[in-house]
């Protein structure tokens, strides 16, 4: 899915810019744009995003809350207006982007890459492997991998559970983590896990296409939508969270296999996804 020109938007957007990735390391050069964002931070950026949530299935384009690197106030206040535009703009709007095709997320088995992202957190083998002996390891309720879950509850419906959530100016700074508002962004995509895929989420923590698989799986299992993205940043809201300890443990397991790291207390962060309705997933 492309867009097919600027008259391929819908009426009403802020000033913005159409984006073509740069050019990849590997010599991919990219013609076409995969990302249209705003030239400005948006102060109405909830009511925006769910206004095109709305019309995602006459515009082909999912919307998306996008954050710049962060410049915080003393820096601000230091150095030229043009160099803190300059990063806070970045990664998007110039293109620090490197798509991959959305049709493979189809291909990954999720249960498998999960159990093997698990079994790295569990056994300090990953890429961020420590060597500080077993009692480093961290306390979990199960070393073998549990499993995806499914939960038994009805849940509300996801697309007013988001819009609900991103319309409230308190709950906005909350998925967004910042005071400043952020910029509107869409992509040609079908979902929010399309969209991970089709714009380049510059994640260097996950491989793309397995990460949007996983997202996938989330929005039919628990009305995930994706909300937010920044540097390695992702914010979903969640329409059918855990409803007990037992379905909170499983889906903690799921949480850290994603983010590739482990809490203190598992049980802690268990017991904070239940009825929780927005999930935040960062990386160092």
């Amino acid at each position: 899915m492309q867009f097919t020109g600027i008259h391929a938007l819908p009426p009403g957007l802020p000033t913005g810019r159409l984006v073509v990735p740069a050019s990849a390391e590997d010599g991919q050069i990219y013609t076409d744009p995969v990302l249209w964002v705003s030239e400005e931070p948006q102060a109405a950026a909830g009511d925006l995003w769910a206004s095109l949530l709305e019309q995602r299935a006459e515009t082909g384009l999912w919307p998306l809350l996008l954050l710049g690197v962060y410049v915080g106030k003393r820096v601000r206040e230091m150095v030229p207006e043009e160099l803190v535009r300059g990063r806070t703009h970045r990664p998007w709007h110039v293109g620090e982007l490197e798509p991959v095709p959305a049709e493979g997320i189809a291909d990954v088995d999720v249960g498998r890459v999960l159990a093997r992202w698990w079994r790295e957190v569990v056994t300090g083998t990953g890429e961020e492997a420590f060597d500080f002996g077993e009692e480093a390891l961290p306390e979990v309720p199960f070393r073998d991998w549990p499993g995806i879950v499914t939960l038994s509850g009805a849940g509300s419906d996801p697309d007013l559970t988001a819009s609900r959530i991103v319309k409230s100016p308190e709950r906005l700074r909350e998925l967004t983590g910042r005071d400043d508002p952020p910029f509107v962004g869409l992509v040609p995509a079908a979902d929010g896990a399309a969209a991970i895929a089709t714009c380049g989420w510059p994640s260097s923590a996950l491989d793309i296409t397995e990460a949007a698989a996983v997202v996938r799986s989330w929005q039919e299992r628990f009305g995930a939508r994706v909300c937010v993205l920044g540097i390695n940043r992702l914010v979903m809201t969640v329409a059918r969270p855990p409803e007990t300890f037992d379905e909170a443990r499983r889906v903690a397991a799921e949480h850290l296999a994603f983010r590739k790291a482990f809490e203190n207390n598992f049980d802690e962060y268990a017991r904070g996804l239940i009825g929780d309705q927005v999930w935040f997933f960062w990386w160092d």
